[in-house]
């Protein structure tokens, strides 16, 4: 009872700042343990991993195709979600024959890469791997299907850009990439070449994109990896072995910023802010760093624009990568009234931030945090099948690598990255809001010249 009343008094007393004041420190000896995938090259080319647990009640396929809309023929833009559209999502026989066994495919088309991926019971796993190579390896190419995924595909595409939010990210890629480049296309442009591709055009992209090379599948369930070899290799009769290139765009030198860009939206009472740069693609040495650097800068970024100027409720700074290309970016969303004085303090916060030692305090808690999605990832078959991209790209010893960099990153190398990749006079400013109210904030600010672009 006496503990019970001191407790209550350190409450009352600290204003519960005790827990603030004492945070749990995170362990740098945690043992880390990922689930055991087996990989195989197949004799055809095909990568395949095999996740074997007997105990597991549900089998989980991922099929994946190791490049996406950066292979992409520039004469047929929007092919390529089409293609798989019509195959997936608008295939009746597939779509059925997974409904008896209680299950729906979910279907990515990305930069660098296209998955499908299903899960089923258990004893459904012989007729799910069947069902579903069975539709991307042997189409019926059925023109109603066409249809169906043309008008779905154009609606999705149609309204992508509807919120600032997507506007202003869309016109970063755009200043930031060259203007071939997936990330700077504009969806309601692709939405209008989706309806001019036709079955024949989708017949060409398929016998050169659905080759073995370019495939690979992670099985996670109760099934023995020589099992699923033979599996795989049955629904894969007469697969061609093709090739198909990986374009990774170098990372050009940064020049200064010379202009600061507004997306129109008249009216908008809440600015939308994006500051950033072009950075390295997935599997680049720096990119742990690089991750780390983004903490480093959120955390600052985030406290002091929120809880010290009180200009933004969130402002937070993501380093996203791909195989093919990275984007450093801060983001932050504040009432139009504060928008040149918000913008001109994420850059001097920014500033600060690169100017100043990180905090080596804070390191093993970012390390922590990096660790922990990992590993989070793992625990469910879709996670499993999701970190099989890393094994199929960067080989099989590509988490343990990656979990042992991550505990190693030193601070000079989280410092580098900061200076190497995060300087404040090279990041590109981008606004979606109100142009009459924000330009002149912009100019005030020392933040023009100011270019008002298209609204996507």
């Amino acid at each position: 009872m006496k503990r019970f009343a001191l407790l209550l008094l350190a409450f009352w007393t600290t204003g519960f700042d005790y827990f603030r004041l004492n945070r749990p420190v995170p362990s740098s000896d945690v043992v880390i343990r990922m689930p055991q995938l087996e990989r195989q090259i197949l004799p055809s080319g095909v990568q395949l991993i095999v996740h074997s647990d007997a105990y597991l009640p549900l089998f989980h396929i991922r099929v994946q195709f190791l490049s996406g809309l950066a292979v992409e023929p520039a004469n047929q833009r929007g092919a390529l979600r089409l293609l798989f559209r019509t195959l997936v999502s608008e295939n009746r026989a597939l779509l059925s024959a997974l409904d008896e066994l209680g299950a729906t495919p979910s279907l990515a088309v990305d930069e660098d890469a296209v998955s499908v991926a299903v899960q089923v019971r258990a004893e459904d796993a012989t007729s799910a791997i069947s069902a579903v190579l069975r539709a991307l390896v042997e189409p019926k190419w059925d023109e109603a299907e066409l249809k169906n995924a043309q008008q779905s595909l154009y609606r999705e595409l149609a309204t992508k850009t509807q919120s600032p939010h997507a506007a202003a990210r869309l016109a970063l890629n755009r200043i930031l990439f060259p203007k071939d480049h997936p990330l700077c296309r504009n969806p309601k442009d692709e939405a209008a070449e989706v309806k001019k591709r036709n079955l024949e055009e989708l017949k060409v992209l398929h016998r050169s994109f659905v080759v073995s090379r370019n495939l690979a599948i992670a099985i996670a369930g109760r099934i023995a990896p020589p099992v699923a070899a033979v599996w795989v290799k049955k629904s894969l009769t007469g697969l061609p072995e093709g090739d198909v290139p990986q374009p990774v765009l170098p990372i050009p030198k940064p020049e200064k910023r010379t202009a600061s860009y507004v997306v129109p939206y008249p009216g908008l009472v809440q600015s939308v802010i994006f500051i950033g740069r072009r950075a390295p693609s997935d599997g680049h040495v720096d990119a742990p760093a690089l991750e780390m650097a983004a903490g480093w800068v959120s955390t600052n970024v985030g406290q002091q624009l929120r809880e010290e100027k009180t200009v933004t409720y969130g402002a937070s700074a993501h380093y996203q990568k791909s195989a093919q290309s990275g984007v450093f970016v801060v983001t932050a969303a504040v009432e139009a009234q504060h928008t040149g004085y918000a913008a001109r303090e994420v850059l001097s916060q920014i500033f600060a931030a690169t100017s100043d030692t990180v905090n080596s305090k804070l390191l093993p808690m970012y390390r922590a945090h990096m660790v922990r999605d990992i590993t989070e990832e793992s625990a469910s078959l879709a996670g499993i099948g999701a970190l099989s991209e890393g094994i199929f790209r960067y080989g099989p010893d590509h988490w343990q690598k990656r979990i042992a960099k991550i505990q190693t990153v030193s601070h000079p190398e989280v410092y580098k990255a900061l200076r190497d990749y995060v300087v404040p006079d090279t990041l590109e400013v981008v606004i979606a809001g109100d142009p009459a109210v924000i330009e002149p904030q912009l100019k005030k600010e020392g933040l023009g010249p100011v270019l008002i672009l298209g609204t996507p």
